[in-house]
């Protein structure tokens, strides 16, 4: 069961944000993502922060699983922290407490809770994007030559400037050339969206097995909650620039929840 609606797109800035699509309001961000996603297209979190939420047609109650298809290779994990949420008070809104799904870096010195980051927007076309951190850091969400949008802060956002606050994790990435030109970012182990992992082949073979089609195609993360599950959020959790491939970014290009599939 793929999710039913987007009712929260909030991203961080970010080279892909605005790029290609127009969206003034939350309603038509929403609607964007939503579009994306029902064509297995990646939709960016952008930099830090930057999240996702989402709603199932139907509640997951038994054993539920949720699967986040991304984009992720063995060289490029861009890890996203997954929440899910059931609606205990019945009012069909994500408002409930969220649940973390704790990944392998979970209690590590490589993950961080309560981290904050504060994004400016710019005052003209073109611009880098400023931000400071709770921990009196600054630094900027980089242009590039390969996305040339008026601005990568989200039009949709009104004010001036925002703050996302999420769990952050230490970035692996570095640079395999020395030279500026091979950009790597390994693996961050289990537990993270748009991260590589092995575990995803032998699942989405069963998965399709189950359906009879092809419900799962590309590189995806796997979560077996304790469930019920009515919602779930997907939020960026690496602040840091790459040289020309720009920050990194969470990438979603599905949410899928499965009731009582495991493997054998």
């Amino acid at each position: 069961m793929s999710c039913a609606e987007v009712l929260e797109f909030v991203p961080a800035p970010g080279q892909f944000i605005g790029d290609g699509y127009v969206a003034s309001t939350m309603e038509e961000a929403c609607e964007y993502a939503y579009g994306r996603l029902t064509e297995g297209q990646y939709v960016s979190l952008g930099a830090f922060g930057g999240y996702i939420v989402a709603e199932f047609e139907h509640e997951l109650l038994v054993e539920p699983t949720i699967v986040v298809v991304g984009n992720s290779t063995q060289s490029s994990s861009e890890p996203g922290i997954i929440y899910y949420m059931y609606d205990s008070n019945r009012n069909g809104l994500p408002d409930d407490e969220w649940i973390e799904v704790q990944g392998s870096l979970h209690g590590t010195d490589e993950e961080q809770h309560d981290y904050s980051v504060t994004y400016y927007k710019p005052s003209g076309a073109g611009q880098d994007v400023k931000w400071t951190d709770n921990q009196g850091a600054e630094g900027y969400v980089y242009r590039n030559e390969y996305h040339s949008q008026e601005s990568y802060y989200p039009d949709w956002i009104g004010e001036d400037s925002y703050m996302l606050s999420g769990v952050h994790l230490k970035s692996r990435a570095y640079d395999q050339s020395g030279k500026g030109t091979m950009w790597v970012s390994p693996s961050y182990g289990s537990g993270y969206a748009d991260n590589y992992s092995t575990e995803y082949t032998e699942f989405k073979n069963a998965v399709n097995n189950e359906f009879g089609e092809t419900v799962l195609s590309q590189t995806a993360n796997i979560f077996h909650v304790k469930g019920p599950v009515s919602f779930v959020k997907i939020q960026s959790a690496v602040l840091d620039s790459c040289g020309w491939i720009g920050e990194v970014s969470t990438e979603v290009c599905g949410i899928f929840g499965i009731e009582s599939f495991y493997l054998e």
